[in-house]
């Protein structure tokens, strides 16, 4: 599954960034198991992004508040500039213990992809299903 960085309805604004202007997360295969790794690939559109890093985060959430309990990193993030209309692979590994996703209507469980760059104004975000262990 493609997640894009905007989703727009009907006909876009002169000068507003075209579908190819997108920065695009895909992750290989969901769900994902504790001790596998989460691999995917980034597309960037025109110009997006340099230094470009994308990170996994275990989020504990309940009613009262949420918290990054775990942040991982690829191991190979790139740092380099990264010009327009460029596909990057990554591959982050999942603790063996990684706890499951979940949902309930007083907390969660969620691991969630951000992607981040010099040139992105806001982290992109992309949940991930991880699969009890």
């Amino acid at each position: 599954m493609r997640w894009l960085s905007r989703l727009r309805g009907g006909e876009p604004e002169a000068g507003a960034p075209q579908p190819e202007d997108e920065l695009g997360v895909n992750v290989e295969r969901e769900p994902v198991a504790p001790g596998e790794a989460v691999q995917g690939s980034v597309t960037l559109g025109s110009d997006v992004a340099e230094g470009v890093s994308v990170a996994l985060r275990f989020r504990e959430r309940s009613v009262d508040c949420e918290v990054v309990a775990l942040e991982l990193t690829d191991p190979e993030p790139r740092r380099e500039p990264v010009g327009a209309n460029v596909t990057y692979t990554f591959a982050i590994p999942l603790p063996t213990d990684a706890l499951p996703s979940l949902s309930s209507p007083h907390g969660g469980l969620t691991w969630t992809l951000e992607v981040s760059g010099t040139s992105i104004p806001e982290p992109i975000a992309r949940p991930v299903q991880v699969a009890a262990g």
